[in-house]
């Protein structure tokens, strides 16, 4: 399979289960261990998957949905970093590591796009209000339902298309100068784990909180 296919087809997997965060409800499946847990089955690589699914988990944990705040699409950010790692065929916690942080901007680059087709659905939230205002005057408006489907999951493949191999291109430059040090490097997923749950200060929602947080992770890694 050639690189391109590979990330069409992650792509398509992607935008498929970012339906789930808005248009096809079914709980818990977006959510990055649920997404960890079948990266596992499809893969085999069950240690590796959870491991990634944690982290991400741990990192966005006090961020839900409320009112119109749009919180970091963990979806695409789990997906893209696990993906990466798996096609780089990286196999310590530190390689995973610069996965991951790599991986990191996916999450709000999914809920920038998911902000600009909440925009663009404007028109269909109208036809919705014309309807109500005389339900029995005619059917309701199903196509509004279909084109929405149809114009998220495009519009998040081609999105995340385009970044994966940004990404892909980003990581192979960092592992040829550093694959070697990440390699032998001694930090372990249980430091990981705890530099990601440093992302409860992030729900103190304050500039100097998200700075302590990334200093934090920062100095972590060159301790260990």
């Amino acid at each position: 399979m050639s690189l391109l296919i590979y990330y069409c087809v992650v792509a398509c997997l992607a935008a498929f289960i970012s339906l789930f965060r808005s248009c096809i409800s079914l709980g818990i499946i977006e959510r990055p261990l649920a997404l960890g847990f079948v990266c596992g089955c499809m893969t085999g690589e069950f240690e590796a998957s959870l491991a990634v699914a944690l982290f991400f988990e741990l990192a966005w944990l006090d961020i839900i949905p409320v009112g119109t705040f749009i919180p970091p699409h963990l979806t695409l950010a789990t997906i893209a970093a696990l993906s990466l790692g798996f096609i780089q065929g990286v196999t310590t916690p530190g390689e995973w590591l610069v996965i991951m942080i790599a991986a990191i901007p996916m999450a709000w680059v999914g809920s920038e796009c998911e902000n600009i087709l909440r925009s663009q659905n404007s028109g269909a939230y109208k036809a919705c209000q014309d309807w109500l205002a005389s339900p029995f005057a005619s059917s309701f408006p199903k196509k509004i339902i279909y084109l929405g489907l149809c114009r998220a999951f495009l519009f998040d493949f081609v999105c995340f298309l385009l970044c994966i191999l940004l990404l892909h291109l980003l990581v192979s430059l960092l592992f040829s100068v550093s694959q070697v040090w990440l390699i032998q490097s001694s930090i372990s997923w249980l430091c990981l784990w705890l530099i990601a749950s440093l992302g409860g200060l992030l729900s103190l929602r304050v500039v100097p909180a998200y700075f302590v947080f990334w200093g934090s992770a920062l100095l972590l890694m060159l301790i260990f």
